[in-house]
This record gives C-alpha cells, structure tokens and sequence, in this order.
C-alpha cells in the first residue's frame, strides 16, 4: 500500500518537478565543493611554480656572482701581486660547482634550460682554465706573460658569454613565470565564474522546486485537501533542506534579496560571522563606513537597470573586526524579463588584500632605500673630489650621470607618478632634459609617437639622453642662447625610432677625433643593453642621432 501511495504521489506532475529540481541542485552542491578544491589546487600550483622559478634566477645569478668573484680575486692578485687577494677566487671556485649542479637539477625539466645548462657548465670550465693559467704564470713569476694571458681578451669574451647565458636562463625562466601567471589567473577567473553560476543555478533551482512544489498543491487541493496539506508541508520541507544543504555547502556567504532589494535570506555562515540572528538588517549595514557610500551607488544602479553587482569592501564581524569581501549579485528574472529577486554571494579576500598591501609597502620601501644609495653615491663623489682637486670636473660628470640615474628612478618608482603616462617615453624625457630647457618650451621640443616602458629600462635610456643633453649644453644647440633640441618619436613595426636634432648652435667642424667616456657608456647602454643602434650624423648645422629600439625588448622587459 505504502508504495503504491509513493508511485501515485511521484506520478503527479508538480511532484516531478520538485524532485528532478532537488536532484539538480544536490548534484550541483557537489560540484561546487569539488570545483572549489580545485582552485585551492590551482593556487598551490601557482604558488610552486613561482617559488621554483625564483629559485632557478637566484641559482642562476649565484653561478653569475661567483665567476665574478673568481675573476675579482685573479685580477686583484696579478695587480698588487698579494697572495691574500686570492681568496674571493679560491672561495668562489670551491662554490660555483655546487651553484652550477643545483641549477641544472632545477632546470633539468626544460629541453631550452638543458641546453643553456651544457653551455653554461663548459664555459665555466673553460673560464676557470684561463684564470688558472694567468695564475700559474704569476707563481712562477711571470707577470708579464700573465698580464698578456689577460690582455688577450679571451676572458673577457668568456665571462660575457657566460653574462649572456645567465641573463638568458633568467629570461626564460621569467617568460615561463610570467605565462603559467597568467594561465593561473585565467583558470582562476573561469573557476571561480563557473562555480558562481552554479551557485546561482543551484538557488534558482530550489526556488522552481517551491515554485513548482506549490503549484502541485494548489491542483490537487480540490480533490483531497488534507492530503494535499500534507503534500505541502512535506514539498516545503524537503525544498528548505535542499536549499539549506546547498548554501552550506558553500564556502561563500550567501544571501537573497527582493526585486527592490529588500533582504529575504543569509546563510549559516553569514549569521554566524555577523552575530545577525534575522534578517531585519540587510547585508549593507554591515559594510564598513569607508566603503559603504560606494557600495550603496554601486547597488543602487544593480537595482534600477538590472545589471550584476560586484563590489568590494570589509564586513564587519560579531566582533567588530573587518575582513574584505568581494559581493557580488545577480538578478533573477521570469519570462517576461523581469527582475524576481536577487541572488548573492561574499566571497573572503582578505588575505589576498592583505599580501597586495604588503608588496606595495615592501615595493615602496626598496625604493626608498635605492633613492637613499643614489644620494650616498653622489656625497661620495663630492667628498671624493674635495680631496683631489685634479678630479673635479670627471667627478662633476660622474655626480650628474648619477643624478639622471636618481630622476629616472623617481620616473619609474611605484610611489612615483601614476596614471598612463606614469612610464611614457615622452614624459620620462621631458623630466629627464628639463633643466636644459631655461623656462622656454621650445628649447627641448618631443613630437611623434609615444611608447610606454619599464623600470628595467630606465637606466639605459636616462644614461644615454643624459649624456646626449649635457653635450648639448656643453658644445651644442644647447649651448646658444637661440639653440634649440627637436626629437621626433616614431613607433614602426619591430622598433620604436627616436631622431635627435640639434638646431641654432654653433657650427659642427665634423665628428670628434676621439669618443670619450661618457659617450662610450652611453652608446653601449643602448646597443649591449637594450640591443639597439646608434646613427651620428655630424652635419654643419647641427648633430643628428638616429636611435633604434626593438619593440620586443621594451615590451619584454616591461611584462
């Protein structure tokens, strides 16, 4: 008797809907839990990924550092011919063999590392054997031979080679950091969007399980209306526990509201992180004072056009603590469009506010410390000079190449400038040559395209146009009163081309018969740097430079 009341009960239409949609939103609380362990795994990956890659570049430039210190050591001996000024290159030969294993076991997964690695063992080898050559002539006394072992340039091209390969590993290992970050991320994203719309299909269905529980009653209740009584407390019943099942299985806070917003439901977690026992009080009374203006607009506009909320602001707790919460909410419409209710969630970012914040501080910090190491340099230069007076005028231009160091870095620093132009080319010129300009704008004129770049790059390009603007001031258009600097901008396909021209200064006798220091640093920070080119044109009326940067370095060096 019993089970033919339950086929009878299980025939009826509103009855199947009610079960197929609980059956739904069962298996969608399933999924939910399993998709969220899946994006806690995610994250730990992520988090792998990243501490493995920081280890090979400090692996790396740990092999770097030590081959530096051996050559170091082997220089500061055949200079002063102390055996004490050996040391750096004995600790360093007996540690780069141990750096060298620990980064080919860390790289011994990439076939492009392995090959990097195979170069990067045969060229230490070969440099230790050129360094122990010039070291055995010097035992035996000699030092000219050794000298001349040096003076070859066979372990300068070594150690640039071994330069290029360390910088080359670094750059691998920091293009695969940055592809699986943004892998993560995008994973991330579509995890958390895919387990969001479940959680909203999920409520939904258990709301057309009501729905549907109540349309079952009302046609039966003609028949038998004490049974159909029943029927409903039973269907009311079995749609609170499903509902109840699915939002506690979520790790979110989850709440409902009316069309207009005013609220209907909270979860077991929001009730028990607030203290809320009803709800009288709606979810934005409990955002913070600092936020709450903005999250009310914000739900306000949600409310009047329809459109999905998503907001982010701190919760205050039963203890009147605060933790950041990403809300977001969706309208459920019915056929017509309309808007039904809303459905929404407050997912926990704290930690992950927390960890911005602490970057920023620590980002803003280092950069602190790097202005303070520019002013040390630059009162160690003058103090330098003080005490020889010969020394004065290259200390003066090794004080301002340091100082055109220190503006860039004020250009590029993250407490610095912010907004789109807070990297441009044109900007970072305008600050780095504007002294030269005597309150006249059109001493210095910049047209053309405009490019945006790194801190990494900064160096280079405020070495060069620094150098380019004092020699201009010295003995160029700079140099006359009516003399003025034009550089045009133009962004090609592979490389950004920047033009310098000198106009009004003095006549130009032809191209100098020796380049001097500064010129040198400046041109090989361009062409060793950031692989580029450099084209002077001595021309009668004024100096023409021609400089060529590849796109891909900028681009690289800015990602």
């Amino acid at each position: 008797m019993r089970a033919r009341a339950l086929v009878r009960s299980l025939s009826q239409p509103g009855a199947q809907s009610v079960l197929f949609a609980l059956v739904g939103a069962l298996a969608i609380a399933i999924v939910l839990a399993l998709g969220t362990a899946d994006v806690e795994r995610r994250r730990d990956e992520a988090e792998e990924w990243h501490a493995h890659s920081l280890q090979v570049v400090s692996s790396a430039r740990s092999v770097l550092s030590q081959a530096q210190d051996m050559e170091a050591g082997q220089r500061g001996y055949l200079l002063t011919r102390v055996p004490a000024y050996l040391a750096p290159f004995h600790a360093a030969s007996a540690n780069i063999d141990t750096d060298l294993g620990a980064l080919q076991a860390l790289t011994r997964d990439n076939p492009r590392q392995i090959e990097r690695m195979q170069r990067l063992q045969n060229l230490v080898g070969m440099k230790r054997s050129e360094m122990l050559k010039t070291l055995a002539r010097a035992r035996e006394g000699r030092w000219g031979a050794a000298v001349g072992i040096v003076q070859t340039g066979e372990g300068k091209a070594l150690m640039d080679e071994l330069r290029s390969v360390v910088d080359a590993v670094v750059a691998e290992e920091q293009r695969l950091l940055a592809r699986r970050a943004a892998e993560s991320r995008a994973a991330s994203a579509t995890s958390q969007v895919y387990l969001f719309a479940l959680g909203v299909l999920g409520v939904a269905l258990l709301f057309l399980a009501a729905t549907a529980g109540f349309s079952a009653v009302g046609a039966n209740a003609r028949a038998t209306a004490e049974r159909k009584r029943s029927d409903l407390v039973l269907d009311l019943a079995r749609s609170q526990r499903g509902f109840r099942a699915i939002t506690e299985a979520m790790p979110q806070f989850v709440w409902s509201t009316t069309a207009t917003g005013q609220s209907e439901f909270f979860n077991k977690r929001w009730r028990e992180y607030t203290g809320a026992l009803s709800e009288e009080t709606g979810w934005l009374d409990h955002v913070h004072p600092d936020e709450r203006g903005g999250a009310e607009e914000v739900w306000k506009v949600s409310l009047a056009d329809g459109s999905a909320y998503e907001q982010e602001c701190r919760l205050r707790a039963a203890d009147g603590s605060y933790r950041w919460y990403l809300c977001r909410a969706q309208a459920s419409r019915d056929l017509s469009g309309n808007v039904e209710r809303w459905f929404g969630t407050c997912t926990d970012i704290h930690e992950a506010r927390l960890n911005l914040e602490a970057r920023e501080t620590l980002s803003q910090e280092l950069s602190h410390r790097i202005k303070n190491i520019f002013a040390v340099i630059g009162s160690l230069i003058a103090l330098s000079a003080r005490d020889n007076p010969d020394h004065k005028r290259f200390a003066a231009d090794l004080r301002a190449r340091v100082n055109a160091l220190s503006r860039a870095h004020d250009f590029v620093r993250p407490d610095g400038k912010e907004g789109d132009g807070a990297r441009s080319f044109a900007g970072f010129l305008m600050e780095l040559l504007g002294a030269y300009s005597h309150g006249s704008v059109d001493r210095v004129k910049i047209s053309g395209d405009d490019v945006s770049f790194g801190a990494t790059s900064a160096t280079p390009l405020a070495l060069f146009f620094h150098e380019l603007g004092t020699n201009a001031a010295k003995y160029g258009a700079l140099s006359e009163v009516t003399g003025r600097v034009e550089i045009a901008c133009q962004r090609e396909t592979d490389v950004f081309v920047v033009v310098w021209r000198e106009r009004g200064g003095p006549p130009v006798d032809g191209a100098p018969a020796r380049e001097g220091f500064g010129t040198t640093l400046a041109r090989l920070s361009i062409e060793q740097q950031l692989g580029g080119s450099v084209l002077k044109e001595w021309a009668r009326d004024g100096l023409r430079v021609t400089v060529s940067i590849p796109l891909v370095v900028l681009d690289h060096i800015e990602a």
